[in-house]
């Protein structure tokens, strides 16, 4: 087992890029609170989900956190189509395979010594193909630059190549979040190249692979499509399973932390606004609000400083159904998010995280969801 920095070192040097602004203190009211799509040009760039016909309150949602597992920085988990069990990928290159709660993690694959784990480098995520044939990993390399790795499902060394490489100007705002969108497309969420104020303006270059969601069929090849432009560090973004929709968790420069929800169907291109606006609020230089995107939701310094995206519900509990969960690393309380077509809900769980620094959620074939620490804890969310 690893030596863990200090758990303040390890949210700074992974996470914590939120900008200069100090650390945020937790809300722990569990009132229900509203926030509107908060602009009238948000709205009009905005396609409405619809409201899946179930009764929600977020009152009724009341969570335990179940610990499964303690992992070594665990930073991403993901399954394996037609297999038990689930997957986790550890920062420093490894990733366990543990076949039910409890239970001692198998190694799987060690990557260690192609992975630079400094500031917010490392095995950042992880996933598998729809049909569990091929298996994939984004990581900063030893030399600092992103690159994305294909594998079989039985990570034979000899079928290992690279998918996708981009360069980093600097050790920071790399994204992370690799998945497989309901288009049977791999999408991988890049952050704007780093320092601060994306000073290579990579955000809003069209061209450019940074600030950027991409898509793109890994086995084709070929240069990724932009899905999305605009964004400063998508941590964390996944696809509601039902609905197809995606909510993308931003981390903000110094004020402001944002989730944006990308309605399925939106064409690509979709521009969520970095860094001409950080959240709602205009951030660098002129220009108007006309064909950007804005988030949802988005909080202040006083709530947290790194939002971490996370998922909807879609297990077995009907009272659930549609909740959008996500956190903060340096608050560690779980929230939640419901869309009702016309306004959004929000609330505040008041349940820490043990071990605080959240990391990452992850989302099990059953549609269970699960939160993990880099103190080391893998929790299932369970009803209270």
């Amino acid at each position: 087992m690893r030596r863990l920095l200090p758990p303040l070192l390890v949210a700074l040097a992974l996470v914590g890029c939120g900008g200069d602004g100090d650390d945020g203190a937790s809300s722990t009211t569990s009132t229900t609170s509203t926030t509107t799509s908060t602009t009238s040009a948000a709205e009009e760039t905005t396609t409405t989900t619809a409201v899946p016909e179930v009764e929600v309150s977020l009152d009724a949602v009341a969570i335990a956190l179940t610990e499964v597992g303690s992992f070594d920085q665990p930073l991403d988990l993901a399954v394996r189509p037609g297999q038990d069990g689930w997957y986790v990928a550890e920062k420093g290159g490894r990733v366990q395979y543990q076949a039910e709660p409890n239970t001692a993690p198998q190694l799987a694959l060690d990557i260690s010594g192609d992975v630079s784990t400094g500031n917010e480098q490392g095995l950042l995520g992880i996933a598998f193909s729809p049909d569990g044939s091929r298996f994939y990993a984004h990581y900063t390399n030893r030399d600092g630059d992103t690159r994305v790795d294909e594998w079989s499902a039985s990570f034979d060394p000899a079928s290992r190549r690279t998918v996708l490489e981009a360069a980093q100007p600097y050790a920071n705002h790399n994204g992370g979040r690799l998945t497989f969108g309901p288009d049977g497309l791999l999408y991988l969420g890049l952050g704007d190249g780093g320092s601060g104020g994306d000073p290579e303006h990579n955000g809003q270059d069209p061209d450019a692979l940074l600030g950027k969601i991409l898509r793109w069929d890994p086995v084709a090849g070929g240069d990724p499509e932009r899905w999305a432009i605009g964004l400063r560090n998508p941590w964390r973004f996944s696809f509601d399973r039902e609905t197809g929709d995606a909510w993308v968790g931003d981390v903000g420069q110094n004020d402001w932390e944002e989730i944006s929800l990308i309605a399925a169907g939106t064409p690509a291109g979709v521009n969520l606004g970095w860094n001409r606006f950080e959240g709602t609020h205009r951030f660098e230089g002129a220009g108007d609000r006309e064909g950007l995107l804005f988030p949802v939701f988005e909080y202040g310094r006083d709530e947290g400083q790194s939002v971490v995206g996370g998922f909807v519900y879609r297990g077995a509990r009907p009272e659930w159904q549609g909740v959008y969960f996500f956190a903060d690393t340096y608050t560690a309380v779980v929230r939640v998010l419901y869309d009702t077509g016309t306004e959004m809900l929000h609330r505040d769980l008041g349940v820490e995280v043990p071990g605080g620094l959240v990391s990452s959620f992850g989302e099990d074939a059953d549609g269970e969801l699960y939160v993990m620490s880099l103190s080391g804890g893998l929790f299932r969310l369970d009803a209270e």
